[in-house]
């Protein structure tokens, strides 16, 4: 196959459906990555354990819209498609659960089956009758909107007493995160809304990623985290205007899908660096250990130390030469 057969085939109608497909699986390179980083843990807290089914799922869900996107004409794809979707309401539920460290009231769980098995329903059915998804579409939305509705209730009136201040201001984020998230995710639904020209799901769910990716301490304070995202927009507003610059002529049109590619590639990488910097200080605890054992006395106790050393030796970041 010709390098100009696969740039065929990775290439939307027009430019600007073509950022959507790019940015979206930067968005699901970016997720993938972070749930490779947290499952090497080999203890994993109830939030990050319930963070990877919610980011699992948009993780797919990403995968998937971007080939939907490029190849619309396909039904069964996007069918597939939605099937991620489906999936929010129940994920979401458990992420809350994480964040709150308890178990949600029961209503709320029977909640988040019924909506999820509703859009999955209506997804299915929609493929398999071969009729109009645009109702199938609506339903998922609204299943969304009201299981976001609630559990923004759920977390609004959670005992704060209960929860650290870093727990509490985690959750601040995360409701502030999704209030934001809404209207980018809206976007998603161009074919309804008529607009914008670029698609902005993705952003949200970057988002919610990079606040997942902070360290506990930097919870404590909302305006710490309202600084870093500003720096990335203003990073994103510098790296459009390079590109702008460079591809001298660009019509008018393209500014925004430009502005929101350049926005997710800068979060992503500062994703990325936030997760090299979580893997290194793992390694750097894991030398630590191994350090602090005690010398071994016996046969069993020297192989105990080398199985140890083994396990930091594979581990990232480390070199026994450089020990």
């Amino acid at each position: 196959m010709s390098p100009d057969t696969i740039l065929g085939a990775l290439t939307a109608n027009s430019p600007a459906e073509t950022v959507d497909v790019l940015v979206t699986w930067i968005g699901a390179v970016t997720l993938v990555r972070y749930l490779a980083v947290i499952r090497q843990r080999r203890e994993r807290s109830a939030l990050e354990r319930r963070a990877t089914v919610l980011v699992g799922t948009l993780a797919a869900l990403c995968v998937l819209r971007g080939f939907s996107w490029l190849h619309p004409q396909w039904r069964w794809l996007g069918v597939a498609m939605l099937v991620p979707a489906t999936l929010l309401p129940l994920a979401m539920t458990l992420f809350a659960e994480g964040l709150l460290r308890r178990h949600v009231e029961r209503w709320v769980k029977g909640l988040a089956v019924a909506l999820t098995a509703a859009a999955l329903v209506a997804d299915v059915v929609s493929g398999l009758v071969g009729a109009d998804d645009v109702w199938a579409n609506y339903t998922l939305i609204a299943a969304q909107l009201l299981m976001m509705g609630v559990l923004g209730i759920v977390l609004l009136r959670r005992d704060r007493a209960s929860l650290s201040r870093a727990e509490n201001g985690l959750v601040r984020t995360c409701v502030l995160v999704t209030v934001i998230g809404l209207p980018l995710a809206a976007t998603d639904f161009r074919f309804l809304l008529g607009f914008p020209p670029a698609r902005l799901g993705t952003l949200a769910i970057l988002l919610l990623c990079y606040t997942l990716v902070r360290r506990p301490g930097e919870h404590a304070q909302l305006a710490g985290w309202a600084r870093d995202v500003g720096r990335v927009v203003l990073r994103a507003a510098a790296v459009c205007a390079v590109l702008l610059l460079a591809l001298h002529g660009t019509p008018a049109a393209l500014f925004f899908p430009l502005f929101v590619l350049a926005a997710t590639l800068v979060l992503a990488f500062s994703i990325d660096d936030r997760l090299t910097q979580v893997t290194a200080r793992r390694s750097e605890a894991a030398l630590l250990r191994w350090l602090a054992r005690p010398r071994a006395t016996s046969l069993a106790g020297f192989e105990r130390v080398e199985a140890g050393e083994l396990r930091i030796q594979g581990s990232a970041g480390y070199r026994a030469a450089e020990v």
